[in-house]
């Protein structure tokens, strides 16, 4: 995790940004439970990181809501039956 968080904190342009929530959101994958919760700690992480630069650039024009729904959309995802 802390590499994570090193990666993340040293690379905080939107194509960044960009980069991260495509992949967590945009493929289909089959997890356990201890990759969830894993998962689910990396979007705060970026939330926590990028704060009110939370645009994701696939948004023209790019806007917070949109990406903080966007996030919150993928999380409870997770907590799916």
């Amino acid at each position: 995790m802390n590499e994570i968080q090193n990666i993340i904190s040293n690379n905080r342009s939107p194509q960044d940004l960009r980069v991260y929530i495509s992949a967590l959101c945009d493929q289909p994958r089959n997890l356990n439970s201890a990759t969830k919760e894993m998962e689910v700690l990396i979007f705060g992480f970026i939330a926590s990181v990028f704060k009110e630069d939370l645009f994701d650039s696939i948004d023209k024009p790019p806007n917070l809501i949109k990406s903080v729904v966007r996030l919150c959309e993928a999380v409870h995802s997770y907590f799916k039956v």
